[in-house]
């Protein structure tokens, strides 16, 4: 704490409850991608509609409200993906893509687009995940 002063703080992030409609848009923009252990695909979101997304959207609140997910929303489908020829044999030569559950997609989605505004009031030019508007294959090329 003896150099608090000098460290950034970002402003606390505010978020409102998570809505059935906020839900609809995030799934019309959901793309098509493997599922996880639940056997619902991502794109699968575009079905619910109405009162089914209400519930979910009371779920998820309730989800933040006590900070614990249902069990089966807690587990996810891995996949080692190779970094390249060569690095078979190093653990360090594979990248672990996780296949998370599409309902928790759904509300990660969702509560990123929420925060958007906040991640912008802190976000700095070399950071591009969750950085609304960036991807990585945006990063410069060299550095002036």
């Amino acid at each position: 704490k003896e150099h608090a002063e000098f460290m950034f703080q970002a402003p606390r992030a505010e978020a409102q409850d998570i809505t059935g409609e906020d839900l609809s848009i995030t799934a019309e923009g959901m793309g098509v991608s493997a599922g996880g252990l639940d056997q619902w695909a991502p794109d699968d979101m575009q079905l619910l509609s109405g009162e089914p997304l209400r519930h979910l959207a009371d779920l998820l609140n309730a989800v933040e409200e006590l900070g614990r997910w249902p069990k089966q929303m807690t587990e996810a489908r891995a996949a080692f993906l190779s970094k390249g020829e060569g690095k078979d044999l190093d653990p360090l030569g594979y990248r672990l893509l996780l296949m998370l559950p599409a309902v928790y997609r759904l509300w990660a989605k969702t509560r990123l687009r929420h925060l958007h505004p906040w991640v912008d009031s802190w976000v700095h030019l070399e950071m591009y995940a969750g950085a609304e508007g960036r991807e990585p294959r945006m990063q410069p090329t060299q550095r002036l």
